[in-house]
């Protein structure tokens, strides 16, 4: 699952960060990718996946695991 960091926020202390590609995710249909949005109308369980993909990489527990809202 590819990610991408920011030298602004790599090496501070307690932060873990990552701009996830939609690439590795398990959503289907026009969410095909890696979906992290529950207020997306994706598969709730799908999402619940990606996110916990994404947590694991980041080596943080689920629960912990803080996304935004982005807008384009």
């Amino acid at each position: 699952m590819p990610r991408v960091t920011t030298g602004l926020l790599n090496g501070r202390d307690g932060v873990r960060h990552a701009f996830f590609t939609r690439n590795g995710g398990v959503s289907a249909g026009i969410y095909a990718s890696n979906n992290c949005g529950f207020g997306s109308r994706d598969d709730p369980a799908a999402v619940a996946e990606n996110r916990a993909r994404c947590a694991r990489k980041l080596e943080v527990e689920t629960e912990n695991l803080l996304t935004l809202a982005q807008v384009h």
